[in-house]
């Protein structure tokens, strides 16, 4: 038997989900056994609203190999992406990403019906229970879109197995190793399933499925879906939205209280964040659009399809900064410190920067420590800080442009030095320049250079979850821009 059904059909096994009404915190009951092997129906007596009980489990369910059709991904005819749909599909996500999570969950779910063809969609959750972890679907759409709120268990699932083996999986007619799902109809006929995290941790999983053999899911069903996966981390970690998230000083893993004068700035923010998407969704359009033609030679096609491997890499950009934003601020993203070469963690950053550098031809000098200087630190993140801060030079630097930057030890301190003779920064602006909605309160001045200004409130809170400090210098507009980092050394 396959090892998965082996562990699933030696545990407790299912339950019952209860709903009363709109209500969609449902009630587990779990099943028990009876003699003969089976599991029973166990009902709770003058309970209200709406009861959905399982249909009697054996112990004979199908191994779970016999249901598991994935490798048939690879074999099945791919149909053609729709990249219209699918920047629509993503401006409406960046209006969803504005609301309350459920609103963004549902709409997930919604796209995914609609970009996959499938006949339903959901996201399920992981959950507490008072015995076990359960899962619940708590956003659908299609033929099961009846059924929200309703549970399963986290140890004998489709869900579940999408979970243990952390990777998408395609199912055919899973009710032959899951018989109790059919209490939720339409029976379905194949689902496909990727899981989600969120800093290592599993929250759940985004599925489409369809109830008859005209949908058969292919490649490109699995590719939109795991796109869409990220998305879904992003709409559970963000827990009312972008607008939530404070540019209040303090440490990383702190939620203080957003001061009233951000207030404007918010809405701001969320203009520039539907501009920045709006902007890279267009030309992807026109490069869809255009790519319809018949009479393009594989020249053209090429290069229409690179504007839109550019346009969608740059809309994962955002989202990835949104989800470090939501990491650092939960304090849910661990800094993984160890002792690290300062003159590696610069020359990783200047690498990720290069390519901005020369479109714009800047001049850059890099001083590295001498002798070798070593510091506790998250390298990865500590280079991700430090390509903001370079990233921002050569954005705010005219064209031909000179940029710096330096690491020296003083006594028992790194101090890290980024400069440049850039556009400067307004003396006005220095003390919130590391605030969240910062560049969005500086819309219409010469440092509003596009963008949704999150990479100096990252930099900002790596630096200090590092036990450092940042700051700003500058001589005012026209005069350049420097930022000074200080780290505690390991000595060595």
């Amino acid at each position: 038997m396959d090892p998965f059904a082996r562990r699933a059909l030696t545990r407790p096994l299912c339950y019952i989900a209860h709903r009363s009404g709109a209500d969609v915190a449902a009630k587990c009951w779990p099943l028990e056994c009876g003699p003969d092997g089976m599991v029973v129906r166990r009902t709770e007596p003058g309970k209200g609203g709406q009861l959905y009980s399982v249909e009697t489990l054996s112990r004979s369910a199908v191994p779970l190999a016999s249901v598991i059709a994935t490798s048939q991904l690879r074999c099945r005819p791919r149909r053609a992406p729709d990249l219209e749909a699918e920047s629509r599909a993503l401006a409406e996500l960046a209006g969803a990403f504005a609301a309350s999570r459920q609103p963004r969950l549902q709409k997930l779910s919604e796209i995914a019906l609609d970009l996959c063809r499938a006949h339903s969609a959901g996201i399920t959750l992981v959950e507490a229970s008072a015995t076990e972890p359960v899962l619940r679907w708590r956003a659908l759409a299609g033929k099961l879109a009846p059924h929200v709120g309703a549970t399963l268990p986290r140890s004998f699932s489709p869900c579940g197995t999408t979970l243990d083996c952390d990777a998408l999986q395609l199912m055919s007619r899973p009710v032959q190793h899951f018989p109790y799902i059919d209490a939720w109809p339409p029976a379905i006929e194949e689902a496909l399933l990727i899981p989600f995290h969120f800093s290592g941790k599993a929250l759940g999983t985004i599925w489409v499925v369809s109830h008859d053999d005209s949908r058969r899911f292919d490649a490109e069903d699995a590719r939109l879906l795991m796109a869409l996966g990220k998305f879904a981390a992003a709409a559970c970690e963000l827990p009312t939205g972008v607008p939530a998230l404070d540019g209040t000083r303090g440490g990383a893993g702190k939620s203080p209280a957003l001061p009233s004068a951000t207030e404007s700035n918010k809405e701001r923010f969320m203009a520039i964040l539907g501009h920045e998407l709006r902007g890279r969704l267009q030309p992807a359009k026109n490069a869809a659009e255009a790519l319809k033609r018949e009479t393009l030679d594989t020249a053209t096609r090429r290069s229409l399809a690179e504007i839109i491997d550019r346009q969608i890499l740059g809309m994962t950009r955002l989202v990835d900064d949104l989800l470090d934003v939501a990491r650092l601020r939960a304090g849910t993203l661990r800094l993984r410190r160890t002792p690290a070469d300062v003159a590696e963690i610069i020359e990783h950053a200047v690498e990720a920067v290069q390519p901005l550098l020369a479109a714009r031809n800047h001049t850059l000098v890099v001083s590295l420590p001498s002798p070798r200087v070593v510091l506790e630190a998250d390298a990865l993140w500590l280079s991700q800080a430090l390509q903001n801060l370079l990233g921002n030079a050569a954005k705010y630097t005219n064209p031909n442009g000179a940029i710096r930057i330096g690491a020296q030890r003083e006594n028992d301190e790194l101090v890290i030095t980024v400069s440049d003779n850039g556009l400067g920064i307004p003396p006005a602006e220095l003390d919130t320049i590391f605030d969240l909605y910062a560049q969005a309160g500086q819309a219409g001045s010469e440092r509003s250079a596009g963008g949704v200004g999150l990479g100096l409130y990252v930099t900002r809170l790596v630096v200090e979850g590092h036990g450092g400090t940042i700051r700003a210098s500058s001589l005012g507009l026209g005069g350049g821009s420097e930022f000074v980092v200080r780290l505690p050394l390991l000595i060595r």
